[in-house]
């Protein structure tokens, strides 16, 4: 993991440098690891991907997003990792703000119903038109 680590930060300072407005880090097979391994594996990969970002004067200000496929459990702990958006799939998105803050974007795969321009209550789901 540290090579792939050191090689996926490489590339993506690359990218960075080379005017990429935002960054993304895809894991697709996280999700369904147990949470112990998802930590010391994955995440623990991503963390340091993220650093060698932040830490590059070149990337630093390029935002960086996170992507596990079926990760939403961990998003908190990707909040930890320096990104500033984050993508989660599974249910319940409805609470997904308390859970991370207000300070990261999030983006997932919604239900229908939270689609429409009124504001509502149901199945734990609330919106308002905007």
């Amino acid at each position: 993991m540290d090579v792939l680590a050191e090689s996926v930060s490489g590339y993506l300072a690359a990218r960075g440098k080379a005017g990429a407005d935002v960054l993304m880090i895809f894991d697709t097979w996280g999700g369904v690891l147990p949470h112990t391994e998802y930590r010391e594996f994955s995440l623990s990969a991503m963390r340091r991907i993220v650093e060698a970002l932040k830490s590059d004067e070149m990337t630093r200000h390029i935002p960086v997003i996170l992507f596990t496929k079926g990760g939403g459990q961990w998003l908190k702990r990707w909040r930890s990792q320096g990104a500033m958006h984050l993508v989660a799939t599974g249910p319940p998105h409805w609470r997904l703000p308390e859970t991370v803050g207000e300070q990261v974007a999030l983006q997932g795969t919604w239900t229908p119903l939270c689609s429409m321009r009124v504001q509502m209550s149901l199945s734990g789901c609330r919106i308002s038109a905007g």
